[in-house]
């Protein structure tokens, strides 16, 4: 796939390879009126290799209550960090109260975010194994971070 877009500065072509469908940001840049160019090869964040064409993959998400006492506390968060840190998928929760995103695989984002219990996050997973991380999230989550027996 070869497409080409005309910036202020020179031509952009965004290249991709067939062989290891690696994709290549091409900046041609001209200096004056010189003939001079200068190219720069920069790998896009998309270059990761995907098992399902973009076509196949589509945002799954779903509403989930935390019902564990603490809430979103210590312990529950590096629980949910290291599921969605099982996954290539990109993981992300909001809180619709205030609007935060934070990412699922970082535990600070996920402390920051503050949430007790009865908060309800909207979980977002995006990527190749989308499906079985929304699915491994939403059991931890729904079954309290496995600490409901526990005397917190």
């Amino acid at each position: 796939m070869h497409t080409t877009k005309t910036c202020s500065f020179g031509i952009a072509n965004s290249i991709e390879s067939p062989t290891c469908r690696a994709r290549e940001l091409v900046l041609t840049a001209w200096t004056g009126t010189l003939p001079s160019q200068q190219t720069v090869f920069v790998p896009c964040a998309s270059s990761l290799r995907r098992t399902r064409p973009l076509s196949q993959m589509r945002m799954r998400k779903q509403r989930l209550e935390l019902i564990n006492p603490l809430g979103l506390h210590a312990r529950a968060a590096a629980k949910l960090v290291d599921v969605c840190q099982g996954f290539a998928s990109s993981i992300s929760l909001r809180d619709p109260v205030s609007d935060k995103v934070v990412d699922g695989k970082s535990i600070m984002n996920l402390l920051l975010l503050g949430a007790p219990c009865g908060t309800e996050l909207t979980v977002v997973c995006e990527g190749e194994d989308e499906e079985a991380a929304l699915q491994a999230v939403s059991e931890l989550i729904n079954a309290g971070f496995y600490e409901l027996d526990d005397p917190a």
